[in-house]
């Protein structure tokens, strides 16, 4: 019996070893997890370098207005990437067409 007890030992303190590499292996990979998420998350917000547009008041209002027109407007943010126009000035404009009854507001 004591040899049986003597090799349980053995083969448990040979074992241990591997079961410690194993824990660090699955932490690892699980920064590694982690770390590939943090990356896929910062490329999909990555900021876009926009280059706005002079445009006259009238040219923009027209813009803004066939964009309606053709059904293919999401919100203002798209609106003022779509045209490169400042953010600001388009909700400006359409609020104002919106007051005049040329276009419904965005919400």
């Amino acid at each position: 019996m004591p040899n049986v007890m003597l090799q349980e030992y053995t083969k448990a303190r040979q074992t241990e070893p591997l079961d410690r590499v194993e824990e660090k292996l699955d932490r690892l990979m699980g920064k590694v997890e982690e770390l590939s998420a943090m990356v896929r998350r910062m490329l999909a917000t990555q900021e876009q370098v926009v280059v706005l547009r002079t445009l006259s008041r009238e040219d923009a209002k027209e813009e803004i207005v066939r964009l309606f027109e053709s059904g293919d407007v999401m919100d203002y943010e798209d609106l003022a990437q779509r045209l490169q126009l400042d953010l600001r000035v388009v909700v400006d404009i359409c609020r104002e067409l919106a007051s005049e009854g040329v276009i419904e507001e965005l919400l």
